[in-house]
């Protein structure tokens, strides 16, 4: 069975081209329409959504992120074990005492961490959600070149 693009040729794509009769090249040409339409959004949203300035601050974002991530994954693993082993020693007033400001320091320090963290992993989904949105468009375009040149393919 001869490809055209990845899909195969069969019969009943060829079926469906020869039953078109003389509206196949009404729909080579709806397609053709549809697939310019589609890669002129996808240059306007390249144009009107992509910015050096991104993809920077992307790039910055993401070494911040890695900062934070390591911050707030080496103090807490520091709390977790401290609240862990002072909890037995509560009634201890010094080791009590101890564990209250460990707690303010983990409330205090690592809930502005963690709200940074997705604040910046909240930037940069938006900066992937508009490559997104252009690799879909891509995608469609691609689909549609392929079933014209498949149903191009069958006779006429």
């Amino acid at each position: 069975m001869p490809q055209v693009g990845g899909i195969n040729v069969s019969d009943c794509i060829c079926q469906f081209a020869e039953a078109l009769g003389p509206a196949k090249q009404t729909l080579i040409a709806f397609i053709d329409s549809a697939i310019a339409l589609l890669q002129a959004a996808k240059i306007v949203e390249q144009l009107a959504s992509f910015s050096i300035e991104d993809y920077g601050r992307k790039a910055l974002l993401e070494i911040s992120l890695v900062y934070y991530q390591t911050l707030v994954a080496d103090v807490a693993a520091g709390v977790n074990v401290a609240v862990g082993f002072t909890t037995r020693f509560s009634d201890c007033a010094p080791v009590s005492s101890f564990s209250r400001k460990v707690k303010a320091l983990r409330d205090d320090f690592l809930g502005p961490l963690y709200e940074k963290e997705y604040e910046i992993q909240q930037y940069i989904e938006a900066i992937n959600d508009k490559a997104r949105k252009v690799q879909q468009l891509q995608k469609t375009i691609d689909f549609l070149t392929t079933w014209k040149d498949a149903i191009d393919a069958c006779g006429t």
